[in-house]
């Protein structure tokens, strides 16, 4: 019967081990995907003061050719001045949004963690209930 339980005993730590690796693993990579986010944000907000002067000179281009383009130059000098920013910005809310459900799995992992760690210490004190008795006789 201690063959037995120590065969479990010896599978929840391993099985244990990995949900802790597992969750280790999650953590960093949100942590990389938070770092990303931040810096996409600062980049965005970067493209922005640049889109401010870009969208001057592109606006002003596009009034200037608007007569020979029938107003398609001013619209697309328009658009312009925002598009970087916008993909920026967009990008750091998919990372931030990435990184949140990799904290969710490795909440998970790290739950069942706790649950794994609870039957191996109830077969770790059978197991001690066990040789107690039969030393007895």
């Amino acid at each position: 019967m201690d063959v037995r339980i120590d065969d479990q005993i010896r599978h929840l730590d391993e099985e244990i081990f990995e949900k802790e690796e597992q969750a280790n693993k999650l953590e960093r990579c949100a942590d990389q995907l938070d770092e990303r986010a931040r810096n996409l944000r600062q980049l965005a907000h970067t493209q922005r003061g640049n889109g401010i002067l870009w969208g001057f000179f592109s606006t002003a281009a596009g009034l200037a050719l608007t007569p020979f383009t029938g107003g398609a130059s001013l619209v697309v000098g328009l658009a312009s001045a925002g598009i970087g920013a916008k993909i920026s910005y967009d990008s750091s809310e998919d990372c931030e949004r990435a990184s949140e459900k990799l904290r969710e799995n490795a909440k998970t992992f790290r739950h069942d963690v706790a649950v794994l760690s609870g039957k191996r210490d109830e077969l770790k004190l059978k197991k001690k209930n066990l040789s107690s008795s039969f030393s007895l006789f």
